[in-house]
C-alpha cells in the first residue's frame, strides 16, 4: 500500500468516472484498495449506489491511468460519454440550449425589424462561431487530415450567411443557427448511445498479486508460470487459470455466473470474482492460454467498427461538396447573384443525413425500453440488425416456469434433509428453478451446511453412487432437470425438477422460424444431457439441437458459424462465453452475470421478446437508410433549385427545417413498434 501520509503536501486533483461491474462492497473494496496503493491516486471512494468512482489524482497523474490501473485487476472505469456525464458532455446540451436561445431571437428580431446593426451583427458572430466552435473544430481537424468531410461543408455553411448579412445588409443569421442547433442534436443522440467500452479484455486481469516472505507485491499476470502460486483476496479477480492452493471461499464463475463455493483442490478460470474470502491459486497455465483468453479476443474482433449500409455512397459526400462550392462560386460571379450562392450552400448541408442515423438509433432504443427491454449502444442495434441465426445458448433461456417433481434421498437421509439443501439452492430470484425451490421448501431455512448443485459441481466435491447417477439419467430422459443434494461433503441424494415452457416462448421460437426477415435459423446449444435438451427443445419448438456441449466446444462452434458467412445473435441465461464470438450479437434474459454488466447487445425479461428485438433493430437501421436516401435526393433536388434563384435564404432555412422533421419523424415510427 503506497504511503498517503508522506502525500499531504501535495496539492491533488478530484475526478468522477462511472464504474461498471460492481456488484458488491467486495469488489467495491477491491478497487479502492488497488487504486490507493498506485503512487498517482492520493484517495478514491466507490458511491454507495456503486455507480461511480470519485478520485483524487496527483498533478502527474491523469484520468486515463486511473482507466488503466483498474483494467489491469480487471474491472472497467471509464469516463461517462453519455450527454451528462463528461466535460465535453455537458457542454454539449448547454451549447445546444445557448444556440437555440441565440436562433430564436435572431429570427423574431429580424422578422421584426427589432434587432438590426451592431445587435445583430455581435449576436450573428456568437451563433457563427461560439455556438458553431464543434462544427468549425471538425471541419479544421478533417482539413489538417486532408480528408474530404461533409464537416467542411457544414462550416462553410454556418459562416456564409455572414457573408451575406455583410453584402447586403440584411442580417440572416438564424440560418446559421439552425444548421448549428441540428448538427449539435445530431451529436448528442449519438453519444448517448454509443459502445460503452474500448477495452474489451478488462475482465482479464493483467496483474496478480504474489506474497513472499510476508510481503504482498504485484506483478505481471503474464510472468506466472505454470506451478506458481498467487494470492487472490475478497473482491479481485483470479489471475490465471489453475486450482485454489490453499483457503476457501465465494466464487462467481465467468463461465456461466454461478455463485460457488471453493477450497482447496478446486478448479478456477482467470476473470472469476472472488466475492468472499481469501484463498491462493497454483496456476495450471500461463495466462495467454486461459479459457476466456480467444473469448476475449472473439469480442474485441466483434466490436470493431464495420462498414454498415449507410444508403447511399461514400462518393456522395465529396461529390456533394465540390459541386456545392463550385455552384455557388459560378452563380456569384457569373450571375452576381448573392442570394443563390448563400442559398445553395445552406440547403446542401445534409442535415437530414447527419440526424437520420442517430434519431433511428435513438429511437429503437427508446421503443425497447418501452417494452421492459434495453439495447446497450448504437453497434448493438446494428449488428442485431444483421441477424440471420439465432442461438439460444441452454435451456434456461427457454424455461418459464418448473416444480420440484422428484425428492429421491439415499439411505441415511430423509425428504426433511433434502428439503435442507432445496431451501438452500441460491441465485436469481427471479430463476425459475429458485422459484420452485423456494416454493417446496417453505419454511424451512436456508443453511451453509447444505447445498443444491449440478453433476459438474458436486463432483468435485463427492463421489456420486452409480445406482443414483443411473437414476439421474433416466429422469433426465423424460426431460428433467436433475441437482444432486450435499451436506457438506456428503452426498444426500438427487432432486428433479419439471420444467414448461410458455406459450409465448413457443410462438417467438415459431415467429423466428416463419419470418425470415427476423431469422432465417434458430439453433439450442446446451451443457445438459440429449434427452433433457430434445426435450425442452421440442417443447419450444426447435429442431436443430446440440447437446452436452462444454464451454469450449460451444465457443468453437458460434465461431465457426461466423467464419461460415451467418450473422448470429447468442440469446443466453445471464450471458455464458458463447456470446463472445465472432461476430455474434447477444441477449442476456434476466440480469448479466457480475463484472459483465454492459457488455450485452440487449438485455429483457422473456425470451418472447426476442424476436421482437430484432426486428426492432432491423427497422430501426431501415429507417435510418430512409433518411439517409431522402437526405441525398433532398439536397441534389435543393442545390439544382438554390442554383436556378428559384430559393432565397428565407425558404433555404424553411426547407432545411422541413427536411429535418421529415426524416425525425419517418425514424421515430420505430417508437410505436410492439415487441410481440
Amino acid at each position: 500500500m503506497a504511503n498517503i501520509s508522506s502525500r499531504n503536501s501535495k496539492p491533488y486533483r478530484t475526478y468522477i468516472f462511472n464504474v461498471h461491474g460492481v456488484t458488491n462492497m467486495s469488489i467495491a473494496s477491491a478497487i479502492k484498495e488497488y487504486l490507493e496503493s498506485k503512487d498517482g491516486v492520493y484517495s478514491a471512494e466507490i458511491s454507495s449506489d456503486m455507480k461511480t468512482l470519485v478520485a483524487n489524482l496527483m498533478q502527474n497523474t491523469y484520468p486515463w491511468e486511473v482507466e488503466e490501473m483498474a483494467a489491469e485487476i480487471g474491472y472497467a472505469v471509464q469516463e461517462a460519454r453519455s450527454p451528462l456525464f463528461s466535460i465535453g458532455g455537458i457542454l454539449e446540451p448547454v451549447l445546444l440550449a445557448i444556440t437555440a436561445i441565440a436562433t430564436i431571437i435572431s429570427f423574431a428580431g429580424t422578422s421584426m425589424n427589432l434587432l438590426t446593426g451592431p445587435a445583430a451583427e455581435i449576436l450573428g458572430m456568437f451563433i457563427i462561431f461560439i455556438c458553431g466552435y464543434p462544427v468549425h473544430k471538425k471541419a479544421i481537424s478533417a482539413l489538417l487530415d486532408r480528408k474530404i468531410s461533409l464537416d467542411i461543408l457544414v462550416s462553410v455553411a454556418v459562416i456564409s450567411p455572414l457573408f451575406y448579412s455583410y453584402g447586403v445588409m440584411e442580417p440572416v443569421y438564424y440560418a446559421s443557427g439552425i444548421i448549428i442547433f441540428v448538427v449539435l442534436s445530431a451529436s448528442i443522440f449519438k453519444r448517448s448511445v454509443q459502445d460503452r467500452y474500448e477495452q474489451m479484455d478488462f475482465f482479464l486481469p493483467s496483474v496478480a498479486l504474489s506474497v513472499t516472505d510476508g510481503k504482498e507485491a504485484w506483478i505481471n499476470a503474464e510472468d506466472i508460470n505454470p506451478g506458481d502460486v498467487v494470492t487472490v483476496k475478497s473482491g479481485y479477480r483470479i489471475p490465471v487459470d489453475g486450482t485454489v492452493d490453499d483457503g476457501e471461499g465465494t466464487l462467481v464463475t465467468v463461465i456461466g455466473g454461478d455463485n460457488e463455493k471453493v477450497r482447496k483442490g478446486v478448479r478456477v478460470n482467470a476473470g472469476d470474482i472472488l466475492l468472499e474470502g481469501d484463498v491462493t491459486v497454483k496456476a495450471a497455465k500461463k495466462a495467454i492460454d486461459s479459457v476466456l483468453r480467444p473469448a476475449a479476443d472473439a469480442f474485441r474482433e466483434a466490436r470493431k467498427p464495420r462498414e454498415f449500409n449507410k444508403g447511399y455512397p461514400k462518393s456522395v459526400e465529396r461529390v456533394l461538396l465540390f459541386v456545392s462550392l463550385f455552384g455557388s462560386i459560378f452563380v456569384y460571379f457569373f450571375f452576381n447573384s448573392t442570394v443563390s450562392a448563400v442559398a445553395i450552400l445552406l440547403v446542401a448541408t445534409p442535415l437530414a443525413m447527419f440526424i437520420a442515423w442517430p434519431v433511428s438509433i435513438v429511437t429503437g432504443k427508446l421503443a425497447a425500453s418501452n417494452a421492459g427491454a434495453d439495447f446497450s449502444s448504437h453497434g448493438s442495434i446494428e449488428r442485431m440488425s444483421l441477424a440471420d441465426t439465432v442461438v439460444i445458448s441452454g435451456i434456461e433461456s427457454l424455461v418459464n416456469k418448473s416444480t420440484v417433481s422428484d425428492v429421491i434421498p439415499v439411505q441415511g437421509y430423509t425428504e426433511n434433509d433434502m428439503k435442507s439443501a432445496i431451501a438452500a439452492y441460491g441465485g436469481d430470484e427471479n430463476d425459475p428453478l429458485v422459484k420452485a425451490a423456494r416454493e417446496y421448501a417453505s419454511g424451512v431455512a436456508p443453511s451453509e451446511e447444505y447445498s443444491l448443485k449440478s453433476l459438474a459441481e458436486a463432483s468435485r466435491v463427492v463421489q456420486i453412487p452409480a445406482d443414483s447417477h443411473k437414476r439421474a439419467n433416466a429422469l433426465e430422459n423424460e426431460g428433467k432437470l436433475v441437482r444432486y443434494a450435499l451436506k457438506g461433503r456428503e452426498f444426500m441424494g438427487i432432486v428433479a425438477f419439471d420444467l414448461e415452457v410458455s406459450e409465448e416462448t413457443k410462438k417467438a421460437v415459431e415467429s423466428l422460424g416463419k419470418d425470415k426477415a427476423k431469422a432465417k435459423e434458430v439453433v439450442l446449444i446446451s451443457r445438459n444431457p440429449a434427452g433433457l435438451s430434445e426435450v425442452i427443445g421440442r417443447k419450444a419448438g426447435i429442431t436443430n439441437i446440440k447437446s452436452r456441449m462444454d464451454d469450449r466446444e460451444r465457443l468453437e462452434l458460434v465461431k465457426k458459424m461466423v467464419e461460415n458467412k451467418k450473422e448470429v445473435v447468442v440469446v443466453s441465461k445471464r450471458g455464458d462465453l458463447t456470446r463472445f464470438a465472432g461476430n455474434s450479437g447477444s441477449v442476456v434474459i434476466g440480469n448479466a452475470m457480475p463484472g459483465f454488466e454492459g457488455l450485452d447487445d440487449a438485455r429483457c425479461d422473456s425470451f418472447a421478446v426476442v424476436p421482437g428485438l430484432i426486428s426492432l433493430a432491423k427497422k430501426s437501421l431501415k429507417r435510418a437508410n430512409e433518411g439517409l436516401n431522402f437526405g441525398f435526393y433532398f439536397n441534389t433536388f435543393a442545390v439544382i433549385a438554390a442554383s436556378l434563384g428559384v430559393i432565397d435564404i428565407q425558404i433555404a432555412s424553411l426547407m432545411i427545417i422541413t427536411s429535418v422533421v421529415v426524416v425525425a419523424t419517418n425514424s421515430m415510427r420505430s417508437y410505436f413498434i410492439s415487441l410481440k
